[in-house]
């Protein structure tokens, strides 16, 4: 258990579950982490449960779909931490060799409020180009649509230098925002 300095308490129950030869061909991974977090014993809340479906036979391409977190390169501009989403996340690894491929779709229900933001919930999504050269990375995020008319882009560089030091560097702008 881990309690945070404002009283709130999250136990971490992992369950992961992989079948090697699952339905239609592919490889299947089962992943749920359930939190309890507030200071009443009401709330009880599922942290991430996806399920992971690959296809090897076309490359590196995994179909997550289920509550997940999801962040690109430092987090700027694409950064679920405060709270998982429902969605489906489609990430095609090796389109070339280093480039990747990444974009996500989910629903939002946000804990926090502005008179913007429909109480009701909101759509979201994101997409990622990366390269990864083992030595430094570049990738391309764009927020098409985040909390409430959220919309942005940020590129990120990542280099190992002087004996695997790393360096990690984003620039993110939105283009247009909830207030």
């Amino acid at each position: 258990a881990q309690v945070t300095g404002d009283g709130a308490m999250t136990v971490p129950v992992p369950v992961d579950f992989h079948a090697e030869d699952g339905w239609w061909g592919f490889g299947t991974d089962f992943h749920s982490y359930l939190g309890y977090v507030g200071t009443d014993a009401e709330q009880l809340w599922l942290d991430e449960a996806w399920v992971d479906w690959r296809w090897e036979d076309m490359g590196d391409v995994h179909l997550l779909a289920g509550r997940q977190f999801q962040s690109y390169g430092l987090g700027l501009l694409v950064n679920n931490e405060r709270q998982s989403q429902q969605g489906l996340r489609l990430r095609w690894g090796d389109l070339l060799p280093g480039l990747t491929w990444e974009g996500f779709l989910a629903g939002a229900d946000y804990d926090f409020r502005t008179p913007r933001l429909d109480p009701q919930g909101d759509g979201y999504g994101s997409t990622r180009l990366a390269y990864d050269a083992g030595s430094f990375s570049l990738g391309a995020n764009w927020l098409v649509d985040g909390a409430g008319l959220e919309e942005g882009w940020s590129a990120d560089l990542g280099a190992t230098l002087w004996g695997g030091r790393e360096l990690l560097v984003e620039y993110s702008t939105m283009t247009n925002d909830v207030h």
